[in-house]
């Protein structure tokens, strides 16, 4: 039979395997998460960011002058 004393061992190499085995298998597409902004030409922001597409450039001005941009 199992005690708490032989289990914890086995929990915690469950639990390292498991955090083992996610980095290994999610690695090689890490590189498909990261952000990479696009460039800034303008004609095509202005295609992406179109009202046929529902979205609108905004800009707010904050109470201590700084503008938003989004």
């Amino acid at each position: 039979m199992l005690t708490m004393r032989s289990l914890l061992p086995t929990l915690a190499g469950a639990v390292a395997l498991c955090a083992v085995g996610c980095t290994w298998m999610l690695e090689p597409i890490e590189q498909r998460f990261l952000f990479r902004p696009w460039s800034s030409d303008s004609s095509h922001l202005a295609s992406v960011a179109s009202r046929q597409n529902g979205i609108e450039e905004v800009r707010l001005k904050t109470p201590d002058g700084v503008t938003l941009h989004g």
